[in-house]
């Protein structure tokens, strides 16, 4: 029996006091496939000038934190 070595990330939304909804999600892959998914994610971090990607602050309208600066056409539509 071979055994496989696997890499995940796993994140949450709604586990505030006031939320009806908690919902996990997240991506599991082979340790060489997650090895070139950092990569990639890495470089299109570096390409937009930006540290991290956060959902809640791109969506927002306009979008705040470290992209405030953007415009809603580089931040793309709101998922509603």
């Amino acid at each position: 029996m071979a055994l496989l070595d696997l890499n995940g990330h796993f994140d949450e939304a709604g586990t505030h006091a006031a939320s009806n909804i908690v919902v996990v999600a997240g991506y599991v892959a082979p340790a060489t496939e997650w090895k070139e998914l950092e990569r990639l994610w890495t470089e299109a971090l570096r390409e937009e000038n930006a540290a991290l990607y956060h959902t809640t602050d791109i969506e927002a309208h306009p979008p705040r934190g470290i992209y405030k600066d953007w415009t809603r056409a580089k931040a793309g539509p709101p998922h509603r």
